[in-house]
């Protein structure tokens, strides 16, 4: 007679989930074990003598199970929180690694990655949440001369650095307006003086 086959179920610590099985037998006669069912458990670890012969020693056959961890749900939503694209679910064991990414949608940027974009699956459910800011329009800024006649034209996004270039657009004009100003009264004051010197002669 071999000595028995004890196969225990225990989680990641080592805690029994189910009471221990025990198969007997002969030497040499083969013997087969499977994992069982244990509700909110995952099996993580097929034993590698899960199968094998009766012996003249114990064995013991381990099955290790992981706790089914809540699911992730990966959303993207603009920044009024309406939804851009359809929501994706991912599920693992608790203390299981996941990963999620962003998504390309038309017309809008990401403007706001989660903190919990990458982390560690869960007993509770968790959402991750991808915000997008809808993507502006080109602006055609023109720059004039003191005529106001065009001399370049320049296309840049709408924003602060748009902003700025109508900005030194407006002081750009006033400058070339001021100085036109200038060269005008100039212009009037030596027209001046020579009509006082052809009055004196």
């Amino acid at each position: 007679m071999a000595e028995d086959v004890t196969v225990v179920y225990v989680d990641q610590d080592g805690n029994e989930l189910a009471t221990s099985t025990i198969q007997t037998g002969t030497v040499g006669e083969e013997y087969a074990t499977e994992p069982v069912e244990i509700e909110g458990y995952v099996v993580i670890e097929i034993p590698e003598n899960a199968s094998g012969e009766f012996g003249e020693e114990a064995q013991t056959v381990t099955y290790v199970y992981a706790k089914v961890a809540g699911d992730i749900t990966v959303e993207h939503v603009d920044q009024e929180g309406n939804a851009l694209a359809e929501s994706s679910i991912q599920s693992g064991v608790v203390g299981e690694e996941y990963q999620t990414v962003g998504k390309a949608i038309e017309g809008y940027t990401l403007v706001e990655i989660p903190a919990n974009a990458a982390g560690e699956f869960k007993e509770d459910p968790q959402t991750v949440t991808y915000v997008y800011g809808q993507t502006a329009a080109d602006v055609t800024v023109e720059y004039v001369d003191g005529n106001g006649d065009p001399y370049l034209i320049q296309h840049l996004n709408q924003g602060s650095s748009g902003i700025l270039i109508l900005h030194h657009h407006l002081k750009l004009k006033a400058m070339l307006s001021s100085k036109r100003q200038r060269t005008q009264q100039a212009n009037s004051e030596k027209k001046l003086r020579r009509s006082r010197m052809s009055t004196r002669k």
